[in-house]
């Protein structure tokens, strides 16, 4: 018998989306660390807060990623976001997250919000992957952190 074998592993939404994703950071009172998809939906989520100064940080790696950058960001805002389209438990957020909070704890206003998606398997029926995906919480979770 043949024990080798390969697999594959793809991010279903990556195909779907047409966008380049180009690094980004704009000075402004609250923070968003996101990366991949996160971006965009962030991005899209923007024209619906005109009169709020956000800051949308693309990672554009996240082995390495830019601790240094991220870490001025949150001294200047005293607040962040961090999303990601993968699920909370086990993702690169709660690493970010850590760091934050060990190193540069004493900058924020307001406590880390993480926006990811369910801790469930992938469903592929359209409208509850809507329902799964980060995207779904972003708007509560960032009026959440606003407000604060």
């Amino acid at each position: 018998k043949d024990w080798n074998f390969s697999f594959d592993v793809n991010v279903k939404s990556m195909y779907q989306m047409c966008k380049a994703i180009l690094p980004l950071m704009v000075k402004q009172n609250g923070g968003s660390i996101t990366y991949g998809l996160g971006v965009h939906w962030a991005l899209d989520l923007l024209d619906e807060y005109q009169k709020q100064e956000i800051e949308i940080i693309d990672l554009n790696t996240l082995v390495p990623w830019d601790k240094d950058m991220v870490i001025n960001s949150i001294k200047k805002t005293g607040k962040v976001l961090l999303l990601g389209e993968d699920t909370l438990f086990n993702s690169y957020l709660g690493e970010i997250s850590a760091v934050i909070s060990e190193e540069i704890f004493e900058y924020l206003d307001a406590p880390i919000v993480r926006v990811g998606s369910l801790d469930t398997p992938v469903p592929f029926a359209k409208n509850l992957e809507e329902g799964f995906q980060a995207s779904y919480k972003l708007k509560d979770k960032l009026d959440y952190l606003l407000n604060y």
